[in-house]
């Protein structure tokens, strides 16, 4: 079985440089060790995969590298790895015996128990060395009974197992939801986040997280705050668990500051006709549209509601533009009204953008809506 052992003082095992060392307060992929029971005739692998109370067992590495008391040349002894794949293990040699703090024999191990191993040397009327965390380090310690310094909490490995990624409007971040195979271990768990794609969009960070699903929030980048509706990015989000090498990816549409929570509608449209017929030219189309809270937009702190709003656009397009009105609540849309020319029918559609300004959880806003206009008419908040 895979797993981990972590130290009474909260640091890991870890396998590095051919030696069995303390680790970080986070388990790794170095920390991943494989924990199976020993069958002394065979000297193979036991036929029972469960782990129980006082039972032998070997440690290896996940390359199958057998992990072994050696002696040390200066005294004393130290932890090291056998070379070469799954070298045979003997008794003396390479194989502890498991104990359960408080537990009986043969009582199944399960996550979070609190350990000892202990090391018996050959010869006559040997003494036992327990497997201990010390202030130098991992070594063997000859004592009758085990003491703090020799318990270790065994736990099973946690993967990554799936992940969400989407545009979230209300923080104007990337966000979304990172499950995990199991329970969280102490310490959490790091998962790094990149842009395989589009780095200059979504730069590399990482979150730690505690819980087996947890929500995360990460920060675009500038130039991801430039696009726009009418020049959204499809990107790759990829997740990547470093203690097991697991990695998955899923797309994001990114479409620059965008408030989903609010819609922007056409409420009505007319042609407005000149007195002068000889100034005929192309039609001008007279909009009255409105700002109006989405029901999503239940998500909202009620605190922040009604919302102050002040709409603007810098576009040529848009004539005699104009706001009634500067707060929305779900029963107070803000009136907006504005012209525009009506475009030739062999005239391609062409998008436009009108900002809304607002401050939300204490943060300035400059989110963007889209206008397509074309010979049949606008669109408003084309999602």
């Amino acid at each position: 079985m895979l797993c981990y052992l972590r130290s009474s003082g909260g640091a890991y095992l870890d396998v590095r440089g051919g030696a069995l060392v303390p680790g970080g307060d986070q388990a790794s992929y170095d920390s991943l060790l494989l924990m199976d029971g020993f069958d002394p005739v065979s000297r193979g692998v036991a036929a029972d995969p469960v782990m129980k109370s006082e039972t032998q067992i070997t440690l290896r590495t996940v390359e199958r590298e057998l992990i072994a008391p050696a002696a040390d040349p200066i005294g004393g002894w130290r932890i090291a790895v056998s070379p070469g794949p799954d070298a045979l293990a003997q008794l003396g040699g390479e194989v502890y015996r498991i104990f359960k703090m408080g537990g009986y024999k043969s009582e199944p191990l399960k996550d979070g128990d609190r350990v000892v191993l202990r090391f018996t040397t050959s010869g006559e009327n040997p003494t036992p060395h327990w497997l201990s965390m010390g202030a130098n380090g991992l070594t063997l310690n000859p004592v009758e009974v085990p003491k703090e310094s020799e318990t270790f909490e065994l736990y099973s490995p946690v993967d990554l197992a799936d992940f969400s990624s989407e545009y979230n409007d209300i923080t104007d971040t990337l966000s979304g939801t990172i499950h995990l195979t199991g329970p969280t271990l102490p310490g959490g768990h790091t998962i790094a986040f990149e842009s395989p794609d589009a780095p200059d969009l979504f730069p590399p960070q990482s979150v730690v997280i505690t819980d087996q699903h947890a929500l995360y929030y990460l920060p675009l980048s500038e130039a991801a705050r430039a696009l726009t509706p009418c020049d959204p990015r499809e990107i790759t989000v990829r997740a990547h668990y470093p203690a097991t090498g697991e990695t998955l990816e899923n797309p994001a549409v990114l479409q620059g500051d965008r408030a989903l929570f609010m819609t922007m509608r056409v409420r009505r449209a007319r042609q407005a006709k000149s007195k002068l017929p000889i100034f005929k030219g192309k039609p001008v189309i007279e909009i009255i549209a409105s700002v109006d809270l989405d029901p999503s937009a239940a998500r909202l702190n009620p605190e922040a509601l009604p919302l102050a709003v002040t709409l603007s656009t810098a576009d040529p397009v848009f004539k005699n533009f104009e706001q009634t009105g500067s707060r929305v609540a779900f029963d107070r849309p803000i009136k907006l009204t504005f012209s525009i020319q009506q475009p030739d029918e062999d005239t391609p559609t062409t998008c436009h953008m009108i900002q809304a300004n607002f401050t939300l959880e204490g943060k300035q806003r400059h989110a963007q809506f889209a206008a397509r206009i074309s010979h049949k008419g606008i669109a408003m908040d084309v999602q």
